[in-house]
């Protein structure tokens, strides 16, 4: 046992659950929330991965993965599940290039959708589209992966470059081949 009370973490005033916000209300009654708090491996994984706006809405959305995918229970996929809950609990959205005569700056684009996301890097996993380390990654590590501020069209792109150049043998090119 990890030593982590499901309830003390999710009590009012803990993290931000109070309130009447019925996106943030969690139904301990209800059969997935009931195993997310009660499977240690998946606590540890929410509170030692880094900060969240709203554990609430992290919980939530793995429910929803959960529930979505069989497979996310386990390995792999519960760490990105984790990560994509972690990071999608509040709101992100792409990055526009926008260029004025001055300077070089970025506006809000569209709402990335997190579930979906998720459901695209399985998708590019299974069909070996990742770079092997990606399996191999922390929950941590994986916030960093599933952040990005593209869509997942950029991201095809970009594997697709660094598949070009070769990148997967030579993985610290990387930076250089996106970044200059």
């Amino acid at each position: 046992s990890s030593g982590i009370n499901a309830e003390w973490l999710l009590r009012p005033g803990r993290y931000s659950i109070e309130g009447n916000d019925e996106n943030t209300k969690i139904d301990l009654t209800d059969e997935t929330i009931s195993w997310i708090l009660s499977t240690a491996d998946v606590m540890e994984k929410l509170m030692y991965s880094g900060n969240t706006v709203s554990i609430a809405k992290s919980i939530i959305i793995l429910k929803t993965i959960l529930e979505l995918d069989d497979g996310a229970k386990t390995g792999w996929k519960l760490k990105l599940a984790v990560a994509i809950a972690l990071t999608f609990n509040e709101e992100i959205r792409q990055r526009q290039p926008t260029i004025t005569s001055i300077c070089h700056y970025f506006e809000d684009g569209p709402i990335i959708d997190g579930i979906k996301r998720y459901c695209n890097f399985v998708k590019w996993a299974q069909a070996g589209e990742l770079f092997n380390t990606f399996f191999d990654l922390s929950v941590w590590h994986l916030r960093n992966v599933v952040n990005a501020y593209v869509s997942d069209d950029e991201l095809i792109c970009a594997r697709k470059i660094a598949k070009t150049e070769n990148l997967p043998s030579n993985p610290e090119k990387i930076r250089n081949s996106f970044f200059g």
